[in-house]
Formats: structure tokens, C-alpha cells, sequence
């Protein structure tokens, strides 16, 4: 179930580049050490790996799940998500234009760094790979409808079947002034 990020310094904690992608990589790696993550981020020195997964780790969107055989010998935190999936719905004094901002790029960056990697990796079959970028029209009923449906794929992600396939959707729907037809 998708919990709303009610506390400023989580949702802070998680609108970063880098923290965005160190938890992607939770979601397709599933339990991972600190030199686990460092192998698959090496643009990050292991350091601020150190310091993102902190941050991550007290703001609750990570656990500590137990301790390991690190890949030197020493015994390292075997971190694993939360039970949580986390929404961003500023609401209030905290919805300005620059926290829409920082939201939507922070989004967009990490979506980014994904593609990028899958573009390096070249995990870019063509049956997998769409890019949409549609103005739709909705009602109300209908767009409670649609957050059902992400809801629904949110809840499909916690625990996939081997044979599914992992994809990355990222959404942001924002209204647009519509222009008056002459």
C-alpha cells in the first residue's frame, strides 16, 4: 500500500538524484550492502554511498534487514526498502512552485540515470521499450480510476513473479491550460 510522505525531512531525504537511484537499485536488486551498491553506482565514491544510504536509512525508506560477509572480509549492514512505497502529494504551505519543481526533477533524474544504465547495458528490447507522452482528458471518476490501476501495479512490483519483467514507469500528470479553439 502506498503511503503518502507526510514528514518534510523524508520527503527531502528522497528528492535526490542519487538517493532515487540508490533505492532503484533496491527495487531490482533487492537486499544490498554498501559494497553491493557500490559496484553497481562506480560514478559514486563509496564514501557518499555511506551518507545517502543514512540519510535514507533514518528518514525509514530503508532497513537494516541484518549484517553480511562483506566482498573485504569485514562484516557490512545488509540493507533492504521498507515496507513502504512512498507518494508525493505536497499539500498546503508545502506545495510551492519550487517543491512541484524539485519533485518533478528529481523524477525525471532518476528515470534518467535508469535509462542511461539500460542504454550502457543495452537491456533495451525493442517489445519493452515505449515512450508516450499524451495530453488526456479526464474526469474525476476517471482519474481515481487511474490511480487504482498505478496502485494496483505498485502493489504487483513488491513481490514479482520470476517470470515478469521489470520495467520502469514513471508518471507525472499535472493539469495544462487548455488553449480556447476560435
Amino acid at each position: 500500500m502506498a503511503r503518502r510522505v507526510k514528514s518534510n525531512a523524508l520527503r527531502d531525504a528522497l528528492l535526490h538524484p542519487v538517493r532515487l537511484e540508490v533505492l532503484r537499485r533496491f527495487e531490482l536488486g533487492g537486499d544490498q550492502t554498501i559494497g553491493d551498491l557500490a559496484q553497481a553506482l562506480p560514478s559514486v565514491p563509496r564514501p557518499s554511498l555511506y551518507r545517502h544510504v543514512n540519510t535514507l536509512l533514518e528518514a525509514g525508506a530503508l532497513k537494516v534487514r541484518g549484517v553480511r560477509q562483506g566482498d573485504r572480509g569485514a562484516p557490512e549492514r545488509l540493507y533492504a526498502l521498507s515496507d513502504a512505497t512512498f507518494t508525493f502529494a505536497p499539500k498546503g504551505k508545502e506545495r510551492t512552485p519550487d517543491m512541484l519543481r524539485r519533485l518533478y526533477v528529481a523524477m525525471v533524474a532518476a528515470q534518467t540515470a535508469e535509462f542511461e544504465k539500460g542504454l550502457l547495458d543495452g537491456a533495451f528490447p525493442a517489445k519493452y521499450f515505449h515512450v508516450r507522452h499524451s495530453l488526456v482528458h479526464v474526469n474525476d471518476t476517471e482519474l481515481a480510476e487511474l490511480d487504482t490501476i498505478l496502485r494496483r501495479l505498485e502493489e504487483l512490483s513488491r513481490n514479482p513473479p520470476k517470470e515478469r519483467t521489470s520495467l520502469n514507469l514513471g508518471i507525472a500528470l499535472f493539469p495544462v491550460k487548455r488553449r480556447r479553439r476560435r
